[in-house]
């Protein structure tokens, strides 16, 4: 018993303390049904683009990530699908992450879906 194998504890551990960031699961909870672009997914969280770019290396550094380059834009999608399972009991324990647009004192509730490298945005008045 002394001497138990850690090294996968270790990169568990690392890999976990990365998602635990708000930022990086709303990234997560918008890939899980499709690919999206960098710029989309920063428009989405109300991020700057090299901010949404560093969380998103991040997450492909520990293989949860992966990108696909489309001329000059990185469009990326969830490569962990246990990923997928921890979102779920994330929402579970916690409910799920509401997406809203503020547009001028109104509430939008926005749910998304790319189609041809494009955001494509359902809004309801929410007010």
């Amino acid at each position: 018993y002394r001497y138990m194998l850690v090294q996968p504890f270790d990169k568990a551990a690392d890999c976990l303390k990365l998602l635990a960031h708000a930022q990086r699961l709303r990234i997560i909870a918008l890939l899980r049904k499709e690919k999206m672009f960098v710029g989309d997914i920063a428009a989405m969280l109300g991020m700057q683009s090299h901010v949404t770019s560093e969380h998103l290396r991040l997450l492909q550094r520990c293989g949860f990530l992966s990108s696909v380059r489309q001329g000059r834009s990185v469009a990326y999608q969830i490569a962990e699908p246990h990923l997928l399972e921890l979102l779920q009991c994330i929402e579970s324990r916690f409910g799920k992450e509401k997406f809203y647009e503020h547009n001028k004192g109104r509430r939008t509730k926005i749910s998304t879906s790319v189609g041809k490298g494009k955001v494509i945005a359902r809004r309801k008045n929410t007010t």
